[in-house]
């Protein structure tokens, strides 16, 4: 069964560990939905449904042709991520009294953990970076079935159109709700700006978490600070995380046979311990995620787009 992550953290039997990972959560619109199942074992195996089966009409008494769905055998594989601390017993003897320096480190280290994942999200490449696990801009990069290619001779001088572009990477999602628009924060203001011109502006209203999110239509739209403004195109087709001056915007669906997350076991707390040999504690967060999608058409996104340039209708 797949759940979010703070309530498959309440299955651990480590209150230190379900309170990382609510802090690990907080405030990240893409954590707080996407849900994780736990699996046992190195790797998952599904298979990603290219087409279906057909049907016809038959005439009385005429054979019937057997008719059968294809599909894309997929591997999912498990990472390991996390942020090791260390401490001197000097200093948690001597600087205690100003700050507590080991909930600090831990901190630091849950944020680290974050930031590494999330940019695996949509940044993480398998091939060529095999501890990563493949993300967002590998999973849906189907120009066929869930990715709109606005620049195809890299110019980097195309802006978002929020019919031509926007309005068609959402229809391109077919039997799925779209959960949840997210782009650059630069992006969204751009969006702004051309509905504030049009007298349309952005409608907010607060999420199932309680905070506040503008919405395009009916779909809630989140910034994401890991999606960069410096994406690079070749061909039109994302290639490199820097280098360039576009952005990408996904609609992202959150469901078991759409866009979720594996995990071998809740995210967790390696209590403090002393290093033999030394005067230092060391404790750990670690985590053995993946993400998948397991349909081709339930997730798309836009790629080539002028980070700052006007959008238009």
């Amino acid at each position: 069964m797949a759940l979010p992550l703070v309530e498959a953290s309440k299955l651990s039997n480590t209150v230190v560990s379900q309170g990382i990972v609510e802090t690990f959560v907080k405030d990240d619109p893409i954590l707080a939905r996407l849900n994780f199942e736990t699996i046992v074992g190195n790797s998952y195996q599904y298979n990603r449904e290219l087409s279906m089966a057909a049907a016809q009409f038959y005439g009385v008494n005429e054979e019937w042709v057997s008719s059968y769905p294809t599909a894309d055998p997929k591997t999912a594989v498990p990472k390991i991520v996390g942020s090791p601390v260390e401490l001197d017993d000097f200093l948690k003897k001597t600087r205690s009294n100003i700050t507590d320096l080991k909930q600090e480190l831990i901190d630091a280290a849950i944020k680290a953990t974050k930031f590494t994942f999330m940019d695996s999200v949509f940044y993480g490449n398998a091939t060529t970076n095999p501890k990563q696990f493949d993300g967002l801009h590998v999973l849906v990069s189907d120009t066929t079935y869930n990715t709109l290619i606005v620049d195809s001779g890299d110019t980097q001088t195309v802006p978002l159109q929020m019919a031509g572009h926007l309005d068609k990477a959402i229809d391109m999602i077919k039997g799925f709700k779209p959960s949840l628009i997210v782009s650059s924060r630069q992006m969204r203001r751009n969006v702004n700006k051309y509905l504030r011109g049009v007298g349309a502006g952005a409608t907010a209203t607060k999420d199932e978490f309680g905070n506040l999110l503008e919405h395009y239509g009916t779909i809630p739209w989140a910034v994401s600070d890991y999606i960069t403004d410096t994406e690079l195109t070749s061909s039109g087709a994302y290639s490199a995380k820097t280098g360039g001056l576009t952005t990408s915007i996904f609609i992202l669906s959150f469901d078991p046979k759409a866009f979720y997350g594996m995990q071998v076991e809740p995210m967790n707390f390696v209590p403090w311990t002393i290093m033999t040999g030394t005067n230092k504690e060391w404790a750990n967060i670690r985590w053995y995620p993946t993400i998948l999608v397991k349909s081709l058409v339930s997730c798309a996104k836009i790629v080539g787009i002028d980070a700052d340039g006007t959008v238009a209708a």
